[in-house]
Formats: C-alpha cells, structure tokens, sequence
C-alpha cells in the first residue's frame, strides 16, 4: 500500500499574547492530540510536546499507511524544500485543486490538509468598521494620508523596537511586501512607538519594508492600541476586514489569504 504525507497544518492560538493551549484537532479521518501515536524514524514513540513542537515548525510532517484509526501509528518526517514548498502552495486552497498538485497517486480519501486557524484578533478594531484617518510623515518625509488611501488596500503595523513579537514578525512581513512591490493598489505602512532617530539606528541592522512613521503614539492612541504587534488590513472602502495581535506562524497565512481575496 503507498505510503502518503498527512500534512499537519499549524493547530491553535488561544492565548493571544504568549503561549498556544493544546487542544483536540478533528478531521474527517482522524483525531490529533497527546493520545496521537508519533514514533521517530527508529521507531520510538515520540512525547506529545516534541513531535508538536516540530510539526509547528513547518520543517515535518506525519507519514502513515492511510488507515486511519485511533490506534495509528504516525511517523514523524522530515520535509523536502520540495516537499515544504508543496505545502504551502497548498495552503488555502480548494480540496480538489490541493489534491490535484498531489498527482495521480494521491488517494483523494486519504489527504487531507488543515488550513492554519485565524490568528487572534485585535481588540482594538471591529470588521467593517471605517477607523478615523490620520495624517503624518514616514521617517523618510514622505505624507502619509489615510482618508487619501481608499482605492488602496492597507496594511497597518502598529510595532515598537523593544518589542520581542515585533522584531520576529518583520522578516515575514518583509516577504509580503515583496509579493506585492509590483502592485500599486497595497500599501504598507508601520506606525512605530519610537522616535525617528532610534528607528534609523534599528533599520541598519534589521531592515523593515513598511513605509514607517515614528513617534506614534498618538496614532497608536487614537484607536486605542495597547497591545503589539498589532495588524489591520482595510479593504479599498477603508473598512477594517482583518486585524490581529501578537505574532504567530499562522498570521502571515492569512494578512496574504486577505490580500489576496481584496484584489
């Protein structure tokens, strides 16, 4: 019997500052969770908390035989480049087009693929609310409207440097600007705590992609951000249609699924 991948996808955020709970993912062939059976490639069995750990990573995914039971014995896998690049083209997409990237030796009943959960959101905004504009310069002297941005859909990072989440998260939000350099109708725009020296003395060692405004504050007041980082994403009407807190692996998924679905 071939042997196939059931990629696992990323679980839960339930804590939007810190720590994920476990808590139990049910498919429609099996159910993951400290019960799961997961052996290393010598065939020991695994404790729950390493073989999840590595799982989030992205680096790994479960093999079985496909006989999806209570007692099944999954082995951990160490993905390709290949095979992780697979995955992720995969992610968010229709069940028929995923297992068509399968080819013909996928089993259709035996694949499944979990879309990685929505991250936490802000408690800041509310979908479908129009935030209040505001006006300011970037670090770079260039004006920055929001009321001038409808039309355009617009990516607000709320960040300040001493900020562990934050720092992590820019790298990731580097490779979304990218995706989108091209394309004048998404507008990235960063709107950081600290003043403008500190934040040109921070860009040298860790580049940041976003239009950035400094000394913040009071933008970051005036929707009443407390917690960071903290995400919005407005649609061309300038209404808020995702917003998140916090950084997590699932949140690029889905500021990209976002965009995505605006344009």
């Amino acid at each position: 019997m071939k042997t196939i991948n059931l990629v696992v996808g990323l679980l839960f955020f339930t804590n939007m500052l810190v720590n994920a709970q476990v808590t139990k993912v049910t498919t429609s062939t099996h159910h993951f969770d400290e019960n799961t059976i997961v052996n290393d490639s010598a065939g020991n069995r695994l404790p729950f908390d390493v073989w999840h750990a590595k799982l989030i990573s992205g680096n790994y995914s479960l093999k079985s035989n496909g006989n999806f039971s209570d007692t099944t014995v999954f082995h951990l896998h160490r993905m390709t480049k290949a095979e992780k690049d697979l995955n992720n083209s995969l992610l968010g997409r229709k069940a028929e087009n995923q297992l068509s990237q399968f080819g013909q030796n996928a089993i259709p009943s035996q694949v499944n693929i979990l879309q990685p959960p929505r991250p936490p959101e802000s408690p800041s905004f509310k979908m479908g609310d129009k935030p209040t504009s505001f006006r300011a310069n970037d670090i770079n002297g260039n004006r920055i409207k929001l009321k001038e941005l409808q039309g355009k859909i617009v990516v607000l990072n709320f960040w300040f440097i001493g900020c562990p989440p934050c720092r992590q998260e820019i790298p990731e939000l580097n490779k979304i600007v990218e995706k989108y350099a091209n394309n004048p109708n998404v507008v990235f725009v960063a709107i950081g705590l600290d003043d403008k020296y500190d934040i040109r003395e921070f860009l040298k060692t860790k580049p940041y992609s976003f239009q950035i405004i400094a000394d913040g504050r009071m933008y970051a007041d005036l929707y009443h951000v407390s917690l960071y980082p903290t995400t919005v994403i407005l649609d061309k009407e300038g209404k808020v249609c995702f917003d998140t807190v916090s950084f997590g692996p699932s949140s690029p998924y889905w500021i990209t699924k976002t965009i995505d679905g605006l344009l």
